[in-house]
């Protein structure tokens, strides 16, 4: 309880829009004056923080999801000087360009994997009583022709 140090709302609503941002909680906690552990703290004993902090979490997520759909497809890129001002880029006649992403097949095999049962890499087998679960494995060796003596 030696971490329990108090939050106003007004840091914890600071502390869920930088989780929305960032997804980090060491940054967050840093950032409004905290350690993670008193964030933590407060997370396990003011539901309403913690309601808000998952909130927070989720978007953050959905982010991630967006910009991971937009790299798997190679979309159009906004790019940014050194001081995070966005920079346009012109062709030779003058025109804007749009600067489009290299599309990544691994970005798009976990998209797929992360949004839809059937491209999961894991299965689960659920069983009770009534419903006994059976589960038989054969590991088959492949028939290599050049080892074939028939």
């Amino acid at each position: 309880m030696a971490h329990y140090a108090k939050l106003t709302q007004e840091k914890k609503d600071k502390f869920c829009a930088l989780i929305r941002e960032t997804g980090n909680a060491s940054k967050a906690a840093q950032s409004i004056g905290v350690s993670r552990i008193t964030a933590y703290d407060h997370k396990g004993k003011d539901a309403e923080f913690n309601t808000k902090w998952l909130d927070a979490r989720e978007e953050w997520i959905d982010n991630l999801e967006e910009e991971g759909g937009n790299r798997a497809y190679g979309a159009d890129k906004i790019i940014f000087d050194q001081d995070g001002q966005e920079i346009t880029a012109y062709d030779a006649a003058g025109n804007v360009m749009n600067i489009k992403g290299k599309p990544s097949d691994i970005l798009l095999m976990f998209y797929m994997k992360a949004n839809r049962d059937k491209y999961k890499d894991r299965h689960i087998l659920e069983s009770d009583a009534k419903n006994p679960l059976s589960i038989d494995v054969s590991f088959v060796q492949p028939n290599d022709s050049k080892n074939d003596k028939s």
